[in-house]
């Protein structure tokens, strides 16, 4: 989705989203967390208040009465002024008092309301903090005068009325949250500017971490693309670290190429160039008129076609694996049928060997993906080897699952052991059985690369049950359709 963006705009946008969802929820959990501590300070003082009250109530209760005394508790309301010295707090100016209390009998009916007349006589026994309270404890309770809008909570904290040892009713003081949530607003709005203000600051820095961290990136990347357009740059300042590794990796790796591909130049030349010789060689070889050749001549006519035969092969093949070396394997991917292509492969096969027996075992079916050429070449090179080293009949396998296996087994008289870890290097070469002639050494250099194209193996070994003979072993990984 975001494949368009450069490394530099994907890290700054990662560093981004990231920081500014923590700065949001640290400021979100702030803001509440402030809430709660602010309604906790609020509902302690409130406590104190509560307590100082209930000890001017009791001390002017007379002694023996069952009720508080309701005529000092109205007194004492009907008395407040709203003449008070003005105070300023945090800008917000107060010069009166937003507690109200309401007083109960000791069956919780409420005998004395400063809000409400109206609540005088009913019972406020189903509320939990009067219900708390006419057992002894503390109660408290937060109740809402609109459903859906938490500033107009109101605080209920309520203590139990005790003369003498025995309860006489309950008080409790309310307190409205609304002046409170005008403190928590100012205090959101103050976390919100810091908040920004420190996600600016940390936006800053992490756009000049992305430079730093992506500056030597870039640099790589031109030093590599003036090595692309056949330029010789200087490796740029590189921070130590993994960085300078990789710097220093690819300057080995540019000269370790640079040699492999004048090696490859070289080597596509001179067989361009061995190519006409030899075909002038083999061309005259075949003017000479061998029966007017004595013995020995013509032992000598045949030794001379018979290397030349080999030369071409050689420069055939050598002109084959550098193509495969170079090739860009991803253009000509195909999705295979191993059954199909082997059938072809062993048609062909049959024509060009008319004298040998095949047999083919489809133990498996699957595709792969790849080149068709390259397989079929790959498996040719097995055939014409198993045919130089036995006379006998020829196996072709299929097996596998999830990895596709072609088995090509001879009975001839299998690899010597000071051979087994030679094979795969190029113009290593066995003599053959009855001749002795030895072929370019080439042939499992090819597989091996064509196997390293396809992401696959390729294993000799002998036969498992002990017989003569030698297995080669491809392996390809199989093709899922989606």
């Amino acid at each position: 989705m975001f494949n368009f963006l450069t490394i530099k705009t994907r890290i700054f946008l990662t560093f981004a989203i990231l920081s500014s969802l923590a700065i949001y929820y640290f400021s979100n959990w702030v803001s509440e967390s402030a809430r709660r501590h602010y309604l906790e300070s609020a509902e302690e003082l409130l406590v104190d208040q509560l307590i100082m009250v209930k000890k001017f109530i009791i001390q002017n209760t007379p002694k023996g009465s069952s009720l508080p005394d309701i005529e000092f508790i109205k007194k004492v309301y009907s008395d407040h002024s709203n003449r008070h010295p003005k105070a300023v707090i945090y800008d917000v100016s107060k010069d009166s008092t937003d507690i109200e209390c309401y007083v109960t009998d000791k069956e919780g009916t409420v005998l004395f309301h400063s809000q409400n007349d109206a609540y005088i006589g009913q019972s406020f026994l189903k509320w939990r903090n009067i219900f708390l309270a006419l057992g002894n404890n503390y109660g408290a309770r937060s109740t809402r005068d609109v459903k859906d809008d938490p500033t107009t909570s109101n605080l209920h904290v309520t203590h139990p009325l005790i003369l003498e040892g025995e309860l006489i009713g309950t008080l409790t003081l309310i307190k409205p949250v609304k002046r409170i949530s005008f403190y928590l607003e100012l205090s959101r709005n103050r976390v919100t500017r810091i908040a920004a203000f420190t996600l600016i600051l940390i936006l800053l820095l992490g756009f000049l971490l992305m430079r730093r961290i992506v500056k030597p990136i870039e640099d790589l990347t031109k030093y590599t693309e003036k090595i692309s357009q056949g330029e010789r740059p200087q490796l740029p300042n590189l921070p130590k670290g993994e960085m300078a590794l990789l710097g220093k990796t690819i300057e080995v790796m540019t000269t370790s190429l640079d040699g492999k591909s004048y090696i490859e130049s070289y080597i596509q030349g001179l067989t361009h160039e061995l190519k006409s010789p030899i075909a002038a060689i083999k061309g005259a070889a075949e003017l000479i008129e061998a029966d007017k050749l004595s013995k020995d001549e013509l032992k000598l006519l045949n030794n001379i076609n018979l290397e030349s035969d080999r030369m071409a092969e050689m420069v055939q093949k050598l002109l084959l694996l550098s193509r495969i070396e170079n090739q860009s394997f991803s253009k000509n991917q195909e999705i295979i049928d191993l059954q199909k292509l082997l059938q072809e492969v062993l048609d062909e096969a049959r024509e060009r060997y008319p004298q040998r027996e095949f047999n083919l075992n489809l133990e498996s079916s699957g595709e792969v993906k790849g080149d068709s050429l390259l397989i079929k070449t790959a498996i040719n090179n097995l055939l014409a080897n198993a045919c130089d080293f036995s006379n006998r009949a020829i196996e072709i396998d299929l097996k596998g699952a999830a990895r596709l296996s072609i088995l090509v087994k001879d009975q001839g008289v299998g690899i010597p052991n000071f051979a087994k870890e030679k094979i795969f290097e190029r113009f290593y070469s066995l003599p053959r059985p009855g001749t002795g002639s030895k072929s370019s050494g080439l042939g499992l250099s090819i597989v091996q690369e064509i196997m390293n194209l396809h992401q696959g193996q390729v294993q000799v070994s002998e036969h498992s049950k002990g017989d003569s003979g030698t297995v080669v072993t491809l392996e390809f990984p199989q093709y899922l359709r989606q």
